[in-house]
């Protein structure tokens, strides 16, 4: 987990969007204990309770779908709002096409789209895994806790 994520989720949680946030090591007092090509990360426990994927509440309660819509509404208001107030980190964001060793880096755009990615507000920074299996339910919120976000990527929105 770079530094940059650590900060991303710790803006996030700090502006009350359910994000596991990373723990610091009581050995290092950094979020990640390395060895060799061993690197050792823990977060919080997400709130809430994991979904069963095959009884697709995930897309048929409404009171999830629309929770899961208010999260990402939320998560791109504030990834807007971090990069404007630190713009320095924007450069380690991770493109899409870079995702999973470049395997889309050939993959052709419509122009359209194309031209959106200098639109802020079309395209930014976003989870680019959100699935029933990287999410808790917490109904008390209503809302999800978001966690596993190792293909955080520079995208659209509307991905």
């Amino acid at each position: 987990m770079s530094s940059s994520l650590k900060f991303l989720l710790d803006f996030l949680a700090e502006h009350h969007l359910p994000v596991c946030r990373a723990l610091s090591s009581s050995l290092t007092s950094t979020s990640i204990v390395s060895h060799d090509k061993l690197h050792i990360c823990l977060f919080e426990y997400a709130h809430g309770q994991p979904l069963n994927f095959q009884d697709w509440t995930w897309m048929t309660n409404e009171e999830i779908v629309r929770g899961l819509g208010r999260w990402m509404a939320r998560l791109h208001r504030l990834t807007r709002r971090f990069l404007d107030e630190k713009p320095h980190l924007r450069c380690h964001a991770r493109h899409w096409k870079s995702l999973h060793e470049g395997v889309l880096s050939q993959v052709s755009v419509d122009e359209r789209d194309q031209a959106k990615e200098s639109d802020r507000s079309s395209f930014g920074l976003i989870h680019g895994d959100i699935n029933v299996s990287n999410y808790f339910w917490d109904a008390s919120q209503q809302l999800p806790s978001m966690f596993d976000w190792d293909q955080l990527q520079m995208s659209w929105f509307l991905y």
